[in-house]
């Protein structure tokens, strides 16, 4: 893998799955939560709300799935609809994209597996080319090794005070 930025080395690993005109609305979107938004009522265009399994919920402005554990950072993984490349919150769609993130250095690394997962079953959700899931993986893997050869174990409080 090429050189890690101190971006991904910080924040982590982020995948954009994007989606073809008209993408989906909040009220789609939502559905991930594995329920109607009653102020957002979902067009349907897209079944976000079959992937209710996967455990996200809204926080803040946004939708993540919350840790189980103790150790680590509170959200495992994030997800942000996108609008012209950027982040948008309070935006009703349609959404160009939605962005999954995961922080390696601040998530334990049996959590790899379930952004990878995220990754995989939402992309389905879209007509574009899949992520590729390896070399996702293969940059997961350059970050672990890069913290762990400065003596910092991924999810670890060591881990949780390295500022940025």
């Amino acid at each position: 893998m090429a050189d890690l930025t101190e971006e991904q080395l910080h924040e982590g690993v982020t995948v954009d799955i994007t989606f073809d005109s008209p993408g989906p609305e909040f009220g789609d979107l939502f559905m991930i939560c594995g329920y109607d938004n009653p102020n957002f009522p979902p067009p349907g265009n897209y079944a976000f709300g079959e992937h209710a399994d996967l455990g996200f919920s809204q926080i803040d402005d946004y939708f993540g799935i919350e840790s189980e554990s103790d150790d680590g950072e509170d959200v495992i993984v994030w997800l942000y609809p996108v609008v012209n490349g950027e982040c948008v919150d309070h935006h009703p769609g349609p959404f160009d994209a939605i962005r999954l993130q995961f922080n390696v250095l601040r998530n334990l690394p049996e959590n790899a597996e379930r952004f990878l997962e995220c990754v995989t079953a939402l992309a389905t959700l879209s007509m574009n080319p899949a992520p590729n899931i390896d070399a996702t993986q293969s940059e997961i893997d350059a970050i672990t090794e890069h913290w762990e050869s400065n003596g910092i174990s991924p999810g670890s409080s060591e881990a949780l005070q390295v500022d940025w």
